[in-house]
């Protein structure tokens, strides 16, 4: 089940500089994921606030989840 349908719910802390390929959309614990460095393995996700995803690169609008 997809939680929050079209939101990001998590951002990859590892690649995070851009590439010629793209952002990278993927699941990660049945909630789409970010990764800004299209990598292919070795993410760490940041679990952020449910964010909209033309937001996502801009981190004014990304806040850290906080635990509960």
């Amino acid at each position: 089940m997809l939680a929050n349908k079209n939101l990001i719910e998590f951002v990859c802390v590892t690649h995070v500089e851009p590439r010629a390929a793209g952002p990278k959309i993927t699941l990660v614990e049945g909630a789409w994921a970010f990764c800004s460095g299209h990598g292919e393995r070795e993410h760490e996700w940041m679990r952020i606030e449910p964010t909209r995803l033309e937001h996502v690169g801009d981190p004014r609008r990304i806040q850290r989840l906080k635990a509960s």
